[in-house]
């Protein structure tokens, strides 16, 4: 799904959802404060195409959300903003490891969550390396990074002080 008809479904849901377009990449939302945007098709994306963007300051949009993410999600679909390290409602770590569940998992295990290391743990000694080795495959990422929303005036200029400090 491309970012044009992403962003025009998130227009389109502005009205019933709580929160406010501040422009082309910026939004409003009460329980986040102002955000910046990244337009995913699935929450997945966040990791295969390297998207990284700084957790503190960003809003990932996406249609689908199957994935765990270090940042608040906004899933098209359901019309549910997702907090940090939020996993899906459909998902539960004590469950049985599926085709559609294995995304939400390495995800959870990308983020850093306790949990899903304590359930790998418990996994079969061949079904917890392949996990293992996704999970480094996806850490060491061939290609080039995806396009991450710029930082606010603010938040440049204290990296570039940050970065005077250091130089000098």
């Amino acid at each position: 799904m491309q970012e044009r008809t992403l962003r025009r479904l998130l227009e389109a849901q502005e009205p019933r959802l709580p929160y406010t377009l501040l422009g082309q990449e910026e939004i409003l939302t009460p329980q986040w404060g102002r955000r910046l945007l990244l337009f995913l098709a699935t929450s997945t994306e966040y990791w295969t195409l390297r998207a990284r963007p700084n957790p503190a300051s960003s809003l990932v949009v996406c249609w689908e959300h199957n994935s765990c993410l270090p940042c608040p999600t906004l899933s098209l679909q359901e019309g549910y903003c997702y907090d940090a390290y939020e996993l899906p409602k459909w998902f539960s770590l004590e469950g049985k490891l599926t085709r559609k569940s294995a995304p939400v998992f390495r995800g959870a295990l990308l983020a850093g969550l306790q949990e899903a290391y304590q359930r790998l743990s418990a996994l079969p000694r061949s079904t917890r390396r392949r996990y293992e080795r996704e999970v480094q495959t996806m850490l060491r990422g061939r290609g080039r990074p995806r396009r991450c929303p710029k930082m606010w005036p603010e938040e440049s200029q204290k990296w570039a002080e940050v970065e005077s400090r250091g130089q000098k």
